[in-house]
């Protein structure tokens, strides 16, 4: 497809504008972005008004932002107070960016670091009593000496053209004192906070916070004995895990960092410059350096690669075309950075040598990772692994602390969960469709009798589903009366299990006007199970009523033959189901994938007969249904034959979860 420069396509649209393609092709179907013309399937945008439409979203002048949560396009100062261990330095960075103007750009970044670098070299020297106050006017004019290496400072503000205008615009600012601390990366935190925050998340950088780092350097400590162990940090930023680790073991010799991020490198180098007093410039540039770690080969060993690798770095065609020869993890456009990371060192590990990495949880269990797994599986063993949920504020995924060792040699895994510390037997095999190390031994030996395929039926390929309407804009079409032509539909909050109650809510089914529906025969099947998209539990509710529902509330049709709606409905509102759920996939999103893998057992018809009369008696009384719900869960256990301890670890663990009963 040829297009003249003012013309770009789609997937150019959807990287201006930091939306999926999946989003730019809804954008285009609700007229947020009109093409200028088609050309065969493929629409062609202007690119002028591209380009202002992105200006607007960042200048928030625009519906789009207001209904989007375009989180590349934030702008503004964010201020990182958790990256440090300490707090003295928290209010010195609110005072620096309320004396900065709104338009500075790198050129007053580099000045800003160096002049703070300056301020810690002389709280060093011999007169740290001395006003440390915009010191890099006096460092340009040659009447301040520096006790580290000059051209250390000199690597910050070499770009920067007419340094002395530059400084007089941001005088203030220079005024503002920072304390040096030997325990934290101050300059990171200076350097992070007056960026941008939105171009920090385009290139997939997220700073770790203190807590995250010590963490991670502490598990590590347990796990192998780290003196005069070397250690690597692909992607070192400013150097707070290599100055984490640098505390622990007090020996910055055996320390090594490279990023592709040129000031972050500079500031790794003074960072060591100043807390070990090191002034052997050929050691701090042969130890810290700028490249791009993916694409260059390391010339040594290291016993330890540690660090945060960047999540969902936009790589560049160019890039891509050169991953996608070295890298099994590397899938074209849906290259996931820190899955190179990992397979990255794996490679470069000598054998018993350790990965510590903090990684997105989804890398244990999506399935766009399982080639990763894969990885992890063959050329390692698992060492340690910590759940730290959610520690990246404004970013909603889960997180973890993850050890691998290089080599097949088995060792128990300590796992750190909710607070509590348990090990799992390094015999324990694993699967590189989900990898699961959440559940103790015990509990795993309760997923396996749940799991053995002997007697099970799935539903994978054994069911209609169906997402519930996506009307594009509930505010005008979901009603709160009933008016002519209008009938019911259900959110997930209107679905328990067994039945549901109708929350109130109204709707003119109108598929032509919605923005995503499924067929409407799909909605007025004779028999449906309801479930609910989001919930800690799975819960499943019956219809035979033709009702609507939206996209919080999906729609399963099981066909799977010999056993019936109902009977299917009793299993999946189970306790076990719910604790193989909740063990297995650890969601609050009930997937479709989810679903598939739920083994269905297939009992003598007598006992199909029973539970459906259950399900006929819930479904037809009025009052508390938790009795015959205990019932059928009785029998379902003994389906499942679980034993008496295994009963019991079930319902210790759905215990402080809602039943979600009428």
């Amino acid at each position: 497809m040829l297009l003249n420069e003012d013309e770009m396509s789609l997937d150019e649209v959807c990287k201006i504008l930091s939306i999926s393609l999946a989003t730019g092709h809804n954008w285009v179907k609700l007229n947020k972005i009109t093409p200028l013309r088609n050309s065969g399937k493929s629409a062609i945008f202007s690119r002028k008004l591209i380009i202002q439409l992105s200006e607007d979203i960042q200048n928030s002048s625009t519906k789009v932002l207001k209904s989007r949560r375009n989180k590349k396009k934030v702008k503004g100062k964010k201020i990182y107070t958790d990256y440090l261990n300490g707090s003295e330095n928290n209010k010195a960075i609110n005072d620096l960016i309320e004396c900065l103007p709104s338009d500075i750009d790198d050129r007053h970044l580099c000045i800003l670091l160096a002049n703070t670098v300056l301020q810690f070299d002389k709280q060093l020297s011999d007169n740290k009593n001395e006003d440390t106050s915009n010191l890099i006017k006096d460092f340009i004019s040659g009447s301040y000496n520096t006790k580290i290496p000059e051209c250390l400072i000199f690597d910050l503000i070499n770009s920067c053209k007419d340094c002395l205008k530059v400084i007089s615009e941001i005088e203030d600012a220079l005024n503002v004192p920072f304390i040096y601390s030997s325990e934290d990366d101050v300059l990171g935190f200076v350097y992070m906070s007056i960026q941008n925050l939105g171009s920090k998340k385009a290139a997939g950088a997220y700073y770790t916070p203190a807590k995250t780092v010590n963490h991670l350097i502490e598990i590590l400590g347990k796990s192998t004995n780290l003196t005069n162990k070397s250690c690597y940090d692909p992607c070192c930023g400013s150097g707070n895990f290599l100055l984490c680790y640098a505390n622990t073991t007090n020996n910055p010799y055996n320390i090594y960092g490279q990023d592709n991020d040129r000031l972050a490198v500079a500031l790794v180098r003074i960072n060591f410059a100043l807390k070990y007093d090191i002034t052997d410039t050929t050691f701090l540039y042969e130890h810290f350096s700028v490249g791009d770690s993916l694409q260059s080969s390391q010339k040594r060993k290291y016993d330890i690669i540690l660090g945060n690798p960047p999540w969902g770095y936009e790589f560049t065609q160019e890039d891509l075309c050169v991953l996608n020869k070295i890298y099994d993890t590397a899938t074209g456009t849906g290259t996931e950075s820190y899955d190179l990371f990992v397979e990255k060192a794996l490679c470069d590990l000598p054998a018993g040598g350790m990965l510590a990495f903090v990684l997105p949880e989804a890398i244990f269990n999506v399935k766009t990772h399982k080639k990763v797994r894969e990885l992890m599986i063959e050329k390692g063993t698992f060492n340690f692994v910590s759940y730290i949920g959610n520690v990246f504020p404004d970013v909603q995924c889960p997180a973890v602390v993850l050890g691998v060792k290089k080599g097949k040699t088995k060792t128990d895994i300590q796992v750190y969960c909710n607070k509590q510390h348990y090990t799992v037997s390094g015999k324990r095999d694993f699967c590189p469709e989900n990898i699961n190390l959440r559940t103790s031994d015990k509990a795993q030996q309760c997923l396996d009798k749940i799991t053995d395929p002997r007697g099970k039926m799935y539903l994978k390929d054994n069911a209609v589903f169906a997402l519930g309407i996506v009307t594009g804009n509930n505010k005008e079409m979901v009603l709160d009366t009933c008016e002519a032509g209008c009938e019911i539909v259900l959110k997930g909050s209107d679905i328990r299990k067994y039945k549901w109650d109708a929350g109130g809510k109204y709707i003119m089914f109108a598929p032509e006007q919605f923005q995503q529906v499924a067929p409407a025969e799909i909605y007025r099947a004779p028999e449906k199970l309801l479930y609910r998209f989001i919930c800690e539990s799975p819960v499943f509710a019956y219809d035979n009523k033709q009702t609507l529902s939206l996209n919080s509330c999906n729609i399963l049709i099981p066909q799977i033959d010999g056993l019936p709606i109902k009977y299917i409905l009793a299993i999946l509102n189970s306790r076990v189901v719910d604790f193989f759920c909740n063990q297995t996939f650890n969601s609050i999103k009930l997937l479709r994938s989810h679903i598939e893998k739920i083994p269905v057992p297939v009992p003598s018809n007598d006992i199909i007969c029973q539970i459906v009369d259950y399900v006929d008696k819930i479904l037809s009384d009025k009052t508390q249904i938790s009795h015959i719900y205990e019932e059928i869960d009785c029998i379902v256990m003994d389906i499942y034959n679980l034993s008496a301890d295994e009963k019991a670890l079930i319902f210790l663990s759905c215990d402080e979860r809602n039943e979600f009963l009428s």
